[in-house]
Formats: C-alpha cells, structure tokens, sequence
C-alpha cells in the first residue's frame, strides 16, 4: 500500500470481502490492491479527487469509469 500513496493516494485502504475483485469484459476476474481517494492534477492548475478508487494492478493503463 506504500507505493500506492507514492501514486497521489489521499487515503487508502484494503478491500473487503465483495470489493476484493472485479470483473473485465471479456468475464474474468481481477484482483484489486486497494481502494481510495486520488487527487489529480489537471492542466488548468485544479486538482480533480476521485472517490472510491480501484487500484488494479494488473491493468497496464489507467481506467477512469464515471457512473
């Protein structure tokens, strides 16, 4: 989780039981790290926090999903 704040972590912590894994479209599983809130920085100078954020590991670039 260290290295998880390194990456603009606010605050963080560790799933629970129905959070401890997340399904892509092709129907696997994958598991997530960690969930919390991260700050962007935006190029107008404001920053933009995102709430109950999935940290996956195993995605190679970040997904932004706004419902």
């Amino acid at each position: 989780m260290l290295g998880v704040r390194k990456r603009g972590c606010l605050s963080c912590r560790k799933p629970i039981d129905g959070e401890r894994y997340i399904y892509v479209g092709d129907g696997k599983r994958v598991e997530v790290e960690a969930i919390g809130v991260f700050r962007l920085l935006l190029k107008t100078g404001f920053y933009l926090d995102l709430k109950e954020t999935f940290v996956v590991p195993s995605f190679r670039r970040n997904l932004i999903s706004i419902s």
